[in-house]
């Protein structure tokens, strides 16, 4: 797989379009500001193992994967992310997991910048 410029603009939230990419590739749904003021998202394609992935995104610009999808786990999130009170980001694959139709996933508490230590 091969590198790919996963983020273009903060302004519309753009992302590539192109298959094979490690970074994500073909985003379905909106991303959500968390409270640590970081964008969060989900792409269909690409990541490490080119069946999705979570990414984070700074107000800056800066880009990183954060998780790619096993199979095992999910592949192919459609939708989007929500934060719910306990801090963790939620959302749901649109296939793999235990019996091949989806699974719902928790990605790790996020907290805001001003509890967060260097």
């Amino acid at each position: 797989m091969r590198q790919c410029r996963l983020w273009r603009r903060l302004g519309d939230h753009a992302v590539t379009g192109q298959s094979n990419c490690v970074d994500g590739a073909y985003p379905q749904a909106s991303l959500v500001q968390a409270t640590d003021g970081n964008f969060y998202g989900t792409v269909v394609g690409g990541g490490q193992n080119g069946i999705g992935a979570v990414y984070k995104v700074t107000p800056s610009g800066s880009l990183t994967t954060l998780y790619s999808f096993h199979n095992s786990d999910g592949s192919e999130p459609f939708g989007g992310l929500i934060q719910a009170r306990d801090g963790n980001l939620y959302g749901t694959t649109n296939q793999g997991g235990r019996s091949g139709y989806g699974t719902v996933f928790r990605l790790g508490a996020i907290r805001p910048c001003a509890t967060c230590r260097p």
